[in-house]
């Protein structure tokens, strides 16, 4: 039975097919540099005799702001003297001791200049710690990295069906989000953008006190952008019309 419109009826509504398309995340993570550095290091002078015990407490401190120069900052020096009988070839003697904890204070690029300058010194030196900024850092370069990552989950989707990837329909970025976690000293050290970077000789006497494997606390930016993708059906050329 042939199907006609009589005038005044609205015509058949066309059929038309409508493209499949897919929705995936792509997530990258961005670890924050460092802002600044900081060593605790207590620089001790002793002798016999009280004004030289003294004088070889200047001389340490005066050392120490040498061999940093410009590179670090020092806190305030607030040194304390004792006294205690110390015997020496059956002698006992009065030994005086002048002592003080210094704070040194360095942004990132110089932390190779600075454990050079207190290895110089003859002063014993811990871990450092390290200050990041919380706050979430969007660069472009992590937003690309989620919209790449996105695509590519969606491709694989796509093929995983039988298909590839058609146009972008949407794109839909969520709000950025920071986690603490920890990082090995030497990730730092090995990105030349964070300006961690150390010449040889100071590599090599940081690797020698183990401090390139020291973990710090660290936080990360994590970007989450949505993607949509059209799949396109493949076709098989060897398929019978």
């Amino acid at each position: 039975m042939d199907f006609t419109l009589s005038p005044g009826q609205p015509e058949a509504p066309e059929k038309t097919h409508r493209v499949p398309t897919i929705m995936v995340a792509g997530k990258a993570s961005h670890p924050h540099a460092p802002t600044k550095g900081q060593f605790n290091v207590n620089v001790v002078a002793s002798d016999k005799d009280r004004e030289t015990a003294w004088s070889k407490f200047q001389a340490a401190v005066k050392n120490l702001r040498d061999g940093l120069g410009s590179q670090a900052e020092i806190g305030n020096v607030v040194p304390v003297e004792n006294a205690e009988e110390v015997t020496k070839a059956f002698r006992q003697s009065m030994e005086f001791t002048v002592s003080a904890e210094v704070e040194i204070s360095f942004q990132p690029a110089s932390f190779g200049v600075v454990v050079q300058a207190l290895i110089e010194c003859n002063i014993p030196y811990s871990s450092p710690s390290f200050t990041f900024d919380k706050t979430p850092v969007v660069t472009p370069e992590l937003l690309k990295a989620a919209a790449e990552q996105g695509r590519i989950n969606a491709s694989a989707i796509a093929e995983g069906v039988g298909g590839r990837l058609g146009r972008l329909v949407s794109v839909h970025t969520g709000s950025p989000t920071t986690t603490s976690g920890s990082r090995r000293l030497r990730s730092f050290l090995d990105e030349p953008k964070w300006l961690m970077t150390m010449t040889t000789v100071n590599r090599a006497l940081v690797a020698d006190w183990g401090f390139d494997e020291l973990k710090l606390d660290t936080y990360d930016t994590h970007a989450v952008i949505t993607v949509e993708y059209e799949i396109i059906e493949s076709v098989d050329p060897d398929a019978a019309p």
